[in-house]
């Protein structure tokens, strides 16, 4: 596609470097669209005991770290051969600090997924549905706003991103809650202390995976409006 906002190169009088920046963007939408797979195999494995999808999560791992090496090295080459104006420059690092953090995220989605392989394992005891509703949910939701981050990524519109950061807290206390039920049930019945113990590490994980997504909405509106939101509380 081609780029035309002020995050978008405008036309150079070298077409390559144009066409080069495009193929960068396009390897960046490509990783988010793999994060986003990733993220729907997770949260299968843990509503419905699917362990082919865990293990799928697990394999494609490998395949993320890939995308991220690949747009590094096309960023530093692109970068070496060339001479970018300001909004290419921002544009090429922008994408470069989101590819970095979009590895960090399917790393700690593949670590969700083997927890769930160790959740289903049946000598550590089996989760009943009452503990798996609120991670369950979380998922889902999560699973939304990577949607939502891939649209931003793909179409270069700031307007999402910047209604996730001020949806964040909602998230955040969901999670936060979703400790304290999980606390309820060990203290209603101690013989769940292990499968419990295994999803409060998967939602410690799912804190730190709002926290990725957080900071891939921050990077997409300084990538796109020339933004720098990480430090300022944005307007209502």
């Amino acid at each position: 596609m081609k780029l035309h906002t002020d995050a978008r190169a405008r036309p150079h009088i070298f077409n390559q470097f144009d066409q080069e920046l495009q193929e960068v963007h396009r390897l960046a939408v490509e990783m988010s669209s793999l994060i986003l797979r990733q993220w729907e195999c997770m949260t299968e494995a843990m509503d419905e005991a699917n362990l082919d999808s865990a293990l799928q999560v697990v394999a494609q791992a490998a395949e993320v770290r890939a995308y991220e090496t690949n747009i590094d090295h096309a960023i530093l080459t692109l970068l070496a051969k060339e001479n970018p104006v300001a909004g290419d420059l921002r544009m090429a690092l922008s994408i470069s600090k989101i590819s970095a953090v979009m590895k960090y995220l399917g790393n700690e989605i593949a670590e969700m997924a083997k927890l769930s392989l160790t959740l289903y394992e049946p000598r550590n005891g089996t989760p009943t549905t009452q503990m798996l509703i609120d991670i369950v949910k979380i998922c889902r939701d999560m699973q939304g706003v990577l949607g939502s981050l891939m649209g931003v990524l793909d179409g270069l519109e700031s307007g999402p991103a910047h209604g996730l950061l001020q949806n964040e807290a909602g998230t955040c206390q969901g999670i936060q809650e979703a400790i304290k039920h999980q606390f309820a049930f060990v203290h209603r019945d101690s013989r769940q202390i292990r499968p419990v113990l295994t999803l409060l590490q998967i939602l410690n994980s799912l804190e730190i995976c709002c926290d990725h997504c957080k900071n891939l909405a921050e990077y997409s509106i300084f990538m796109i409006d020339g933004q720098d939101v990480r430090h300022f509380a944005l307007a209502d």
